[in-house]
């Protein structure tokens, strides 16, 4: 499969950001002896070194991280990281995701710790108005008979 680079896009350099925005993109890193991949996560903001960019570059000199938006869905099925740093504004969470419904469920634990009944009220109330209500956990089964 072979992905075109970007013609609007300047190639990275040393000292420029990306930012993530699919957990599990991997980029080699160097410690200067030895080369091994980071996996990173939705809301991380990486630096980029000269060793990164060197060690992300295939035979012919091209490296992921020049890609634009559709470049990377042509190559991930999906854009996986943006340029410049994450953007406050942005929410780390996705909805639905396993890290939504386990930071949900950290924080309802943490509330239903607490032992005063005013301040645990509040604190319960301050998930559902966060992260909305907790997922089903009923399934139905259609029983056809036999």
């Amino acid at each position: 499969m072979t992905t075109t680079k970007s013609a609007t896009l300047t190639a990275l350099k040393a000292g420029d950001q990306i930012h993530i925005l699919q957990s599990g993109l991997t980029v080699a890193v160097s410690n200067g002896y030895t080369t091994g991949g980071a996996v990173l996560k939705r809301g991380q903001t990486i630096t980029l070194t000269d060793a990164m960019i060197f060690e992300n570059q295939d035979r012919n000199g091209d490296s992921f991280l020049d890609l634009d938006a559709a470049g990377q869905v042509q190559k991930f099925g999906r854009v996986m990281f943006a340029r410049g740093p994450w953007l406050s504004s942005e929410t780390v969470l996705v909805p639905g995701s396993v890290e939504h419904v386990a930071e949900r469920e950290r924080r309802r634990l943490a509330a239903w710790a607490m032992p005063d009944e005013v301040e645990r009220g509040e604190a319960l109330r301050a998930v559902s108005e966060e992260f909305g209500p907790a997922a089903s956990k009923q399934s139905t089964t259609k029983y056809s008979g036999a």
